[in-house]
């Protein structure tokens, strides 16, 4: 038995059914009454466009929703590694504290197998250039160095500069 109806026509709104819990519609129901949208099928087709640009969006900062998830535990282990108004930027200890935290929760997702890229001199040269880029970027501006530069504030300056006390 084949489909009823005509054809859908690619340059007009298309027709989709779903099946959902109550609880959910009535949330719908309610939201398209508050918002712009009007109708329910409005509001979902707003709320699936706006996940959509959500997504999009980690891509464009992050990457990848992985590397999104990935920075937000290493956020975790920054926001574990204070005492009182000391931080991993301030305190010895804390920094250090916090190092160990971070390679052992990297070393958990290490791929198996031998470094054979030489990788240690490789990122240091990726991580000197990215600094080099963050520092020379101007304070005001709107790029994402520049954003860098004004949240990351003094640490940009530390970096790579103490080459010779580790």
């Amino acid at each position: 038995m084949g489909k009823r109806g005509p054809q859908p026509n690619p340059d007009k709104r298309q027709v989709v059914s779903i099946v959902i819990d109550p609880r959910l519609r009535a949330r719908l129901v309610a939201a398209a009454k508050k918002s712009q949208s009007k109708s329910v099928s409005r509001e979902i087709e707003r709320r699936l466009v706006a996940s959509f640009t959500k997504d999009d969006a980690i891509i464009a900062h992050y990457g990848s929703r992985r590397n999104r998830a990935v920075l937000k535990l290493v956020a975790m282990l920054m926001e574990n590694s204070v005492v009182g108004d000391e931080d991993w930027a301030t305190h010895p200890d804390l920094f250090d504290q916090f190092i160990r935290a971070f390679l052992m929760l990297m070393f958990t997702w290490r791929p198996p197998g031998d470094d054979k890229l030489g990788g240690a001199i490789r990122y240091a040269d990726q991580i000197e250039a990215m600094f080099n880029t963050i520092r020379s970027a101007p304070a005001w501006g709107r790029s994402l160095a520049s954003n860098l530069k004004r949240d990351l504030g003094e640490l940009v300056e530390r970096a790579f500069i103490k080459e010779t006390e580790h």
